[in-house]
């Protein structure tokens, strides 16, 4: 299992506080008002003994104050396992385990030890590949444990397509 080289690799990211923020409790926010700095190590690898891939991904996102409301969210940590198999060719099955934490949100120098957020979740899907640059994947969503977010599946349709635009023939 660890005797083939695996592929690792760090992301940054930043969100920015674009909009204006709902405060109300009938509104699902897009947004919270702040900054937002995350940090991510992948480390993945595919399989020559059967058709499959692994990756594991570990991240903390640092959120900062929103000043207009004199709020600083928790910070969270979070953690991903995916996995799939090629169950013929152009269609894999896939699964993932994702689990967020985060810390303890404050305000008006209060820390909200009852409004952490976290959630616990699975996503068993399925990728088909029509043509070699197109990709469809669906997959739901499934909370298996959680506080502070919305509650229920999600179900989830993507497309993707590649562009080789170094002109390469063979992939």
């Amino acid at each position: 299992l660890f005797t083939n080289p695996v592929v690792a690799s760090v992301r940054f990211g930043a969100k920015s506080p674009t909009g204006g923020v709902n405060v109300d409790s009938e509104v699902v926010p897009i947004g919270e008002g702040q900054w937002d700095l995350e940090f991510y190590g992948d480390v993945g690898r595919s399989f020559t003994s059967f058709p499959g891939y692994a990756n594991l991904s570990l991240g903390y996102r640092v959120r900062t104050r929103n000043d207009r409301f004199n709020f600083k969210p928790g910070d969270e940590a979070s953690l991903l396992l995916e996995g799939g198999w090629a169950l013929i060719p152009r269609l894999m099955a896939k699964g993932t385990i994702d689990y967020l934490y985060s810390g303890h949100p404050k305000s008006l120098g209060f820390t909200f030890t009852s409004q952490r957020r976290e959630l616990l979740t699975v996503a068993p899907g399925f990728l088909y590949t029509p043509m070699s640059d197109l990709t469809i994947e669906a997959l739901i969503r499934l909370p298996l444990r959680g506080q502070g977010f919305p509650a229920g599946p999600q179900f989830s349709l993507g497309l993707s397509y590649s562009i080789d635009l170094a002109g390469n023939v063979d992939r």
